[in-house]
């Protein structure tokens, strides 16, 4: 989170470091004594050659491997060589898998993944699904730590779907933390909410102060990208009230950083360097370097704010050299970028240059969208003080390109909150009302009926007697009615609240949100993403009154919602002037790019069609322009309580590019698409166009339906 930290509980995320910290806990569980080790060597000096043999040698491979990884190597070679003669296929896959993690200690990422792979096909043949579900987590370990993090997502999202059969509640947590801090890293904010309070929720049942702890401290740094710094701030309070208690300094220093940085985006710099240095004070009582470089980096960061350079400066050095010492790349970039800040603001130009460069090229190297974008908005700065206005402008157009990518992509600002299922909640709260109010009516009756049958005993109270029944009868019918009246109202606000549900999600995301309260989000391989946008939308807007704007886009965006319908296609949202949807989600389909391009061509048909009728009331004519392309996307709802069904991936932010490269009045599809639709429908070439991370990409303009 920050520029500063990327990550708190796992720590910073260098190439050596994430890898040694996701493997903290297993050290820790691994470590047994030296008397331990003994015996195991001496059990293994009469054991015959059987499968026991087998599980000794994995053993104590497993013993010595993460203080001395070079001695694990003999003893997991002869377990693989015994296991594979005596056809012993479960020992065979464990000494697999302790290989992947030895080679993911010396950071041999490639070496690591074959022997995963190697375990993972044994225990998938043998149906040890706990043993698949093992693999599958270490998977997202590794890709983790090589920063493949799409990889390390599917890996620990396989973990967890088998944890989540097997009901292993605890494995299932950690699959839930791992997945939400990986989405924290690469943007996607409201699937990192949506699996941090999954952990959350599974760490309050039981009572796991620790994990409390970590969760709030992770859903702080959530808020905290979100710039929600007041949420941020009480998460991390909660958090660090928590770790006080249980005493821990490592996790203390920690939280006394998340607050620090808090205190910066807020301008409290006195109070900002308060914190740091508290979390400065116990990283030295632990002589943890890499706490004390972060805190170092840190306290320069304040001070660089309050242009007090040469302390800003004594202090990034301090923490640039434990950095390198430590290989950490990510907080070596952090502290170049901070340096260059400071050059430019001391109008030393040639060497603020130098400092972002060297920021730009480890992010790069990374792929670390957000400081390759700082690094772009930083040149655009420098060159614009140099009066170099060519250059500044090249470089704000990629900042800003950039960005919108990274809008596209993350959606933070899509987090919203469940208002339907807060008011379905509700509903139920009413219902549950109800039947209390029912059950104490139903008992003042049966009290009246205890007094009727008192008053038929004695005779002599006959007529008391009928009277009473009377009232018994008039009250069992105001109960009846009143209770019809509260049913009546009961069903008119579940229909009520169905219908908003099935208005902006999809009917079988409703159904599941519904029955289980949440929906899982899920990986699709080919879906075709629309975008449509008003061309010169603001400059002609300009000319209209707000009531007028606002109607004629609820016009075309109801019209435009009728055609998706009506060929099965799903209206993801609008943002402003722009429509997005999507053809084969949630439902799969073989013919989703085709249903696309054919609403598409309703889309600038209807436009078209109101042209006389705008020019008639002097309304200036909105050219439609759109974009499509078909690829992977992730799709999920999103917030708390006002939610909404979103799509994420490269795919969108391409079929954007799409819409943004192509021309008013026209269709612009890209390769992927056109490869769907050629043939069905004539298109003309148009060239190639960059796309990150996919390389040039082909357009088509469609022109029409082949006859």
């Amino acid at each position: 989170m920050g520029v500063r930290n990327a990550f708190f509980f796992f720590g910073n995320f260098g190439e050596q470091a994430m890898n040694r910290i996701l493997l903290i806990v297993l050290v820790t569980c691994a470590t047994l004594s030296l008397r331990a080790q003994d015996s195991l060597m001496r059990a293994l000096e009469s054991a015959p050659l059987d499968t026991h043999r087998v599980i000794l040698l994995n053993d104590i491979g497993w013993e010595v491997m993460f203080e001395q990884p070079a001695r694990a190597v003999p003893y997991y070679q002869e377990a693989i060589r015994l296991a594979e003669a005596l056809d012993y296929n479960t020992g065979l896959a464990q000494a697999y898998n302790n290989f992947g993690i030895l080679e993911e200690l010396r950071a041999e990422y490639a070496t690591a993944e074959r022997y995963y792979r190697k375990a993972l096909r044994l225990r998938r043949a043998l149906g040890d699904r706990a043993g698949v579900a093992v693999v599958y987590h270490n998977l997202g370990n590794l890709y983790n730590a090589a920063q493949q993090y799409a990889e390390s997502i599917k890996a620990y999202e396989a973990a967890l779907d088998i944890r989540v059969a097997l009901a292993d509640t605890m494995r299932m947590a950690t699959g839930y933390y791992n997945i939400g801090v990986v989405q924290q890293h690469i943007g996607n904010y409201p699937l990192a909410l949506e699996h941090l309070l999954e952990y959350l929720t599974i760490m309050e049942q039981v009572g796991d102060e620790e994990g409390i702890a970590a969760a709030y401290n992770e859903i702080g740094n959530v808020q905290f990208e979100l710039e929600k710094f007041e949420e941020a701030k009480q998460y991390y309070r909660q958090s660090l009230t928590l770790r006080q208690a249980l005493e821990d300094p490592g996790e203390l220093a920690d939280s006394y950083n998340n607050l620090g940085i808090v205190a910066d985006e807020e301008k409290q710099y006195e109070k900002a360097l308060d914190y740091y240095r508290q979390s400065l004070g116990l990283a030295q009582q632990l002589q943890d370097d890499v706490r004390i470089a972060r805190a170092y980096n840190n306290i320069g960061y304040s001070y660089k704010k309050l242009d007090q350079f040469v302390e800003a400066e004594r202090y990034l050095d301090l923490s640039l050299e434990l950095r390198k010492q430590q290989e950490d790349r990510e907080g070596i970039m952090e502290i170049y970028n901070s340096l260059g800040d400071i050059r430019r603001q001391q109008e030393r130009y040639r060497e603020a240059l130098q400092y972002t460069r060297l920021s730009l090229e480890i992010a790069q190297s990374l792929d670390h969208a957000k400081f390759i974008e700082k690094a772009y908005k930083d040149f655009a700065k420098i060159y614009e003080l140099q009066g170099d206005f060519a250059k500044a402008y090249r470089y704000y157009k990629q900042y800003a390109n950039l960005k919108d990518d990274r809008f596209n992509t993350s959606e933070a600002e899509k987090l919203a909150q469940m208002q339907v299922l807060y008011e379905t909640n509700k509903i139920e709260q009413q219902v549950a009302e109800r039947d209390r109010d029912l059950a104490l009516r139903q008992a003042e009756l049966n009290t009246a009926r205890t007094v009727q049958l008192s008053l038929a005993i004695g005779g002599v109270l006959l007529l008391a007697l009928l009277g009473l029944l009377g009232v018994a009868y008039r009250q069992r019918s105001r109960i009846n009615k009143q209770l019809a009246t509260t049913n009546e109202a009961i069903e008119h606000e579940r229909r009520r609240s169905d219908t908003l549900l099935h208005n902006i999600l999809p009917a079988a995301t409703a159904t599941e949100l519904k029955d289980t309260g949440r929906y899982r989000a899920r990986a699709y391989d080919s879906v075709t993403v629309l975008f449509a946008d008003f061309v010169h939308f603001t400059n002609i807007a300009e000319q209209l009154t707000p009531a007028r704007l606002v109607d004629f886009l609820d016009e075309c965006f109801q019209a435009f919602d009728a055609i998706v319908e009506r060929h099965g296609v799903e209206k993801i949202k609008t943002i402003g002037d722009a429509y997005m949807c999507a053809g084969g989600i949630p439902t799969p389909s073989s013919t989703h790019a085709l249903s696309v391009v054919r609403a598409a061509l309703d889309m600038q048909a209807y436009m078209h069609d109101r042209v006389p009728e705008l020019r008639a009331a002097g309304i200036p004519f909105f050219g439609l322009r759109i974009g499509i392309h078909t690829g992977e996307v992730v799709a999920g709802v999103v917030g708390m309580r006002k939610f909404a069904y979103d799509i994420w991936g490269d795919a969108v932010n391409i079929a954007a590019r799409m819409e943004s490269s192509g021309a008013a009045y026209r269709i612009n599809v890209s390769q992927p698409t056109y490869e769907l639709i050629k043939d069905h429908y004539h298109c003309s070439y148009r060239g190639k166009i960059p796309a990150k991370n996919k390389g040039d990409i082909d357009m088509y303009f469609v022109e029409g339906a082949r006859t």
